[in-house]
């Protein structure tokens, strides 16, 4: 399940992913992505009721921080990261210490923290 609640005073919008992050659900994911950008000038990721999250939804994650770094946006994850985002970020090699070339400003959603 997805929702998202936008804090329209602030420019916020949180987006809150629940259950299976995986491709079966990457169209419905993509498109909240897009619309929080569009809506919002900082959007919070929360995947803290994730329960799997595979490789392809860690790649919309990556393509929505480029997409609001080039829009001059913000996009983070918030709370706790579940143990499935750490695996999965493990396994498909998104952990990092530092940026890619697309983050000048080290805001990469991977970056251990």
């Amino acid at each position: 399940m997805i929702n998202f609640d936008i804090e329209p005073v602030h420019g916020v919008g949180k987006l809150t992913f629940e259950g299976e992050l995986t491709v079966k659900h990457g169209k419905e994911a993509r498109e909240a992505l897009t619309r929080a950008l569009a809506e919002v000038d900082h959007v919070i990721i929360d995947v803290e009721s994730a329960t799997e999250i595979d490789t392809s939804c860690l790649q919309l994650f990556c393509s929505a921080h480029r997409t609001a770094e080039r829009m001059k946006k913000k996009l983070n994850f918030s709370g706790i990261l579940p143990y499935c985002l750490k695996n999965a970020m493990k396994v498909a090699g998104y952990d990092r210490h530092t940026g890619c070339g697309f983050d000048p400003d080290c805001r990469c959603l991977w970056i251990a923290r």
